[in-house]
């Protein structure tokens, strides 16, 4: 990191504009390098543990370290504890100033506070705009058009000589204007973030709108923690006054189910079943063994894709009957398109575990445990909507359906990062939005029973955008990625209307998704530009 900050200043310095960019430049830089958010040393202890709480809690701070066995544990050093929590959560939250305050108890500094085997992380600074950003993440704004440069070594690229004794370190290539290339258009490799095993598609580019940015700031959703330590639920029916347990004993695992050694392996197992209300039960039990710790994440191969049943026939998305040709009343033909949504949203949270389990250890445990928890979740809410159908007397295949969901899934099926921003940040996110919808339409045709249902499932549903969200920002912080990178090159298009509420409330920033911020972006990167570099915009 050192050798970072010394070559994004010697480049600064050394621009042709030279004696001219020099104070800027300094300016720019001179708080670059590493900082870390620790407590204040006359911090009272009741605040400090107040604040400590709410970061291992509600904050969604990786407090494991400071717990007893881990590498940070020191009983009785509130002090200590504090700022490892603070720090995680300041390098969650987009290192921004405000995320280092906890109620006046936090400061920013540049000592480093590890001691022995105690080490606080962080992340390469510079000042833009007067506020913190990542370099070589993925925060700085950049033009408009899509641009894309190669990286190569140090060796081949300095001509100035400046070298670098780290291995793997690429800088970008040297240009005239080297200084504009640096703040604009030119990515830089995934070793100024040295991780094991970058992801596949790594084509990496800046476009009209990055992950961060100045005007948007990802918020954890409150909810997170109390999701993750939540019990397998049980509410599998939907009873007089809502979900319920089954009347009978839940159903103990099948042969099948037992057999299988890991998580990986139950996911391949639930992809290759086809039998619509078996891939539920068996996601359950799956999950189950899971929550039990009878199994361990292992690795697995996943199918070309997912088992399934005879009907419904899929069909191209243009070519799904409307409501008026289907046969089938709007609650019914509503309810119908909604399990049809919950089964492939099962199939992909699976995918997701089984596909990526080769990174495991990359990934952690938690990532795993996050996405069949979602799988379990939606294999509840099609036994939800598959109950009610029957109800109506119709059940699950009484009409075509479209395979559009998977098709999006298969897009993503070499990159992680890619994954994570088609599926939850857009697909599941589209739910946040129809879900109000669907509801008051529902009202309005008298079925108060299945407006309850998809309330409840949309309700639910904002524990997955936020899920999506938490790991697209930690696969963001391990290699450099760029969500509009992703939809573009994936062709997945953002349509309102949007529903902003639950989308806050699940942390989306509005303007990674709502392109009327698009201007603004364009001008709050001119005037960065300016502001560092004293050269208009190209």
């Amino acid at each position: 990191m050192a050798n970072a900050s010394f070559f994004l200043l010697i480049l600064l310095l050394w621009s042709p504009r030279g004696d001219g960019l020099r104070e800027q430049a300094k300016d720019a830089v001179a708080t670059g390098g590493e900082l870390w958010c620790v407590a204040k040393n006359n911090a009272e202890d009741a605040a400090l543990q107040s604040a400590l709480d709410w970061a291992c809690g509600p904050g969604g701070a990786d407090c494991r370290p400071i717990q007893q066995g881990g590498a940070c544990y020191q009983p009785e050093d509130i002090q200590s504890h504090a700022s490892f929590a603070f720090n995680d959560y300041f390098l969650r939250n987009g290192l921004a100033a405000s995320a280092c305050d906890f109620s006046g108890t936090a400061a920013l500094t540049s000592l480093n506070p590890s001691q022995g085997s105690c080490v606080f992380p962080s992340r390469l600074l510079i000042i833009k705009k007067w506020e913190l950003q990542w370099i070589g993440d993925i925060q700085l704004r950049a033009s408009s058009g899509r641009h894309e440069r190669r990286l190569s070594s140090a060796a081949e690229n300095m001509e100035s000589g400046v070298g670098n004794s780290e291995p793997g370190f690429s800088y970008c290539r040297w240009h005239p204007r080297s200084v504009q290339q640096l703040l604009r258009p030119c990515p830089f490799s995934t070793a100024l973030i040295p991780f094991v095993r970058p992801c596949h598609a790594h084509r990496v580019a800046f476009s009209s709108a990055t992950v961060l940015s100045a005007s948007g700031q990802p918020r954890p959703w409150t909810g997170l923690q109390s999701w993750r330590v939540a019990p397998a639920n049980e509410d599998r029916v939907w009873g007089p006054h809502g979900p319920s347990p089954p009347p009978t004993p839940p159903l103990e695992p099948d042969l099948t189910t037992m057999t299988a050694a890991s998580l990986a392996e139950c996911a391949a197992l639930v992809l290759s079943t086809s039998d619509p209300l078996a891939k539920s039960t068996l996601s359950h039990l799956a999950y189950t063994r899971w929550c039990r710790r009878e199994i361990l994440v292992g690795t697995a191969s996943p199918p070309h894709r997912p088992a399934r049943p005879d009907r419904p026939l899929l069909v191209p998305p243009k070519e799904v009957p409307s409501h008026k040709s289907s046969g089938l009343p709007l609650n019914a033909y509503m309810l119908h398109n909604l399990a049809h949504v919950e089964l492939n949203a099962i199939d992909l949270a699976w995918d997701t575990v089984v596909r990526f389990s080769p990174l495991r250890d990359e990934l952690g445990d938690e990532f795993f445990a996050d996405f069949a928890h979602v799988a379990d979740d939606e294999s509840r809410h099609f036994a939800w909507c598959s109950q009610r159908l029957n109800e109506l007397g119709f059940r699950y295949g009484d009409m075509p359906a479209h395979n559009f969901l998977w098709r999006e899934c298969e897009k993503s099926s070499e990159d992680v990062a890619a994954r994570l921003a088609v599926i939850p940040l857009v697909q599941e996110a589209r739910g946040l939005d129809a879900g109000p919808r669907l509801v008051q339409k529902l009202v309005g045709f008298g079925d108060h029973r299945t407006s309850h249902i998809v309330a409840k499932i949309a309700e639910e549903e904002l524990a997955h955008v936020a899920v999506g969200l938490y790991w697209f920002l930690q696969v963001c912080k391990k290699w450099v990625v760029f969500l509009v990178l992703f939809l573009r090159e994936f062709g997945v298009e953002l349509k309102g209307p949007f529903n902003y509420s639950a989308r806050d409330e699940a942390g989306i920033p509005r303007d990674w998704y709502d392109g009327a911020s698009e201007q603004e972006a364009k001008s709050e990167l001119s005037e960065a530009r300016q502001c560092m570099i004293g050269w208009p915009a190209s």
